[in-house]
């Protein structure tokens, strides 16, 4: 009825799937850094959770969870403790979740934003004001859904 109605069509179009992919693995090193344009009021960025899965076992996964807000190298600090026992080079990075802290406005206190961006194109943001502050900054730390280059390996069935 809407495409009649309103748009003039005698139905909607197919919804195009996106054929981008969010690289993640990046993100599994202590030595990645967040950008970001202070002028945006995000004071603080950092990593709160990592899941890696297997390139070998299907549905075999590990998931790295850690305060990264009082502590942002905790993540790390337990991806390498795990790292002793687990072979993580048989795992890509499948979901992380990041947390921003902003000051979005200069009377009100800090906002604490959860992003989380899981494989192969799901981020939590929207495209409100403050969320599309954040996609810049992911965007300007080189995370953001592009073209595969190769595919993701992950195991099959």
């Amino acid at each position: 009825m809407f495409a009649t109605a309103i748009l003039k069509l005698a139905e909607l179009p197919a919804n195009p799937k996106d054929g981008r992919v969010y690289d993640l693995n990046p993100l599994r090193h202590k030595s990645f850094d967040f950008n970001w344009d202070p002028a945006t009021g995000i004071q603080d960025v950092s990593l709160r959770k990592l899941r890696l899965s297997s390139k070998v076992t299907k549905g075999e996964r590990i998931t790295v969870e850690a305060d990264g807000v009082s502590d942002p190298g905790s993540v790390y600090e337990l991806l390498e403790k795990i790292g002793k026992a687990a072979p993580l080079h048989l795992y890509n990075v499948t979901q992380a979740e990041i947390v921003a802290q902003v000051k979005a406005d200069g009377n009100k206190p800090v906002k604490t934003v959860p992003i989380r961006i899981t494989y192969p194109n799901s981020c939590s943001l929207k495209y409100d004001e403050l969320d599309l502050k954040l996609r810049d900054m992911l965007h300007a730390s080189g995370i953001e859904p592009r073209e595969p280059v190769k595919q993701l390996e992950v195991a099959e069935g």
